[in-house]
């Protein structure tokens, strides 16, 4: 098992495996076709993230194929800027059931940024040919 800034990580060296990695994630939609969601991943590898939402934060779950972004914040030491793995993905699964939500993402692009501590997502920019690229 390899530590990462204190949270377990599995290891494992198939092209899809997926890594356990419990962090903040906010959810939003760059067509505005739902509400911006708050999450916590329950894993994450190079093509998907499964993010779980608590019942508080998603009155109304998107709908499958819809393009999202995905701003997961990861860990990072007191006195820098806060390091993040920003995405544009599309809705793959969402399991709606009370006290068990969740999505899944098939992940189409992502780069990681630095941003002040507590930074929103919507202060965050997104080059504007993002959203149309992955329309379908």
């Amino acid at each position: 098992m390899l530590r990462l800034s204190g949270y377990a990580v599995e290891t494992g060296s198939t092209p899809g495996h997926r890594y356990a990695l419990k962090l903040a994630c906010e959810l939003t939609s760059p067509l505005e076709t739902f509400d911006a969601m708050l999450g916590v991943t329950e894993n994450i590898s190079r093509s998907g993230i499964l993010v779980h939402l608590s019942d508080r934060e998603c009155p109304e779950l998107p709908q499958l194929g819809t393009l999202t972004r995905a701003v997961v914040r990861l860990p990072a030491s007191p006195n820098a800027r806060e390091p993040i793995l920003d995405c544009l993905a599309k809705v793959v699964r969402v399991n709606r059931d009370a006290g068990a939500r969740s999505i899944a993402l098939e992940v189409r692009r992502m780069r990681f940024q630095s941003v002040s501590n507590g930074s929103a997502v919507s202060d965050l920019p997104l080059d504007e040919e993002d959203g149309r690229q992955y329309i379908q």
